[in-house]
């Protein structure tokens, strides 16, 4: 059953919002994303994290700070599952990062 993210409500915080449309060769592409996840979750600043798959994908991971992210993002495996998904898994995708400043 699919949850959503607790944050804990931590004000300000931030969403990092990657919308996808998916490539018709995703081998290896759940796995990777399981591994993602699970690694996330051990990272300083890590909130949580939502997913919704379809014709259009989207994936929101929240964080406590602008840091957290710009060190998620130099992160070896994330890199690494970046490139794959470049070359191998999307056709075409986007990232937004947004300040979350209330939730309810």
């Amino acid at each position: 059953m699919a949850q959503l993210a607790t944050t804990g409500n931590p004000h300000p915080h931030y969403a990092v919002i990657l919308t996808v449309v998916p490539g018709d060769h995703l081998d290896g592409y759940r796995e990777m994303c399981q591994h993602l996840v699970a690694k996330a979750k051990t990272q300083p600043g890590f909130l949580g994290v939502e997913m919704a798959e379809s014709e259009i994908s989207v994936i929101v991971s929240y964080w406590e700070t602008m840091d957290a992210i710009r060190t998620w993002s130099q992160d070896a495996l994330h890199r690494i599952a970046k490139e794959q998904a470049t070359q191998r898994w999307y056709k075409s995708f986007h990232t937004r990062v947004c300040k979350v400043e209330l939730e309810y």
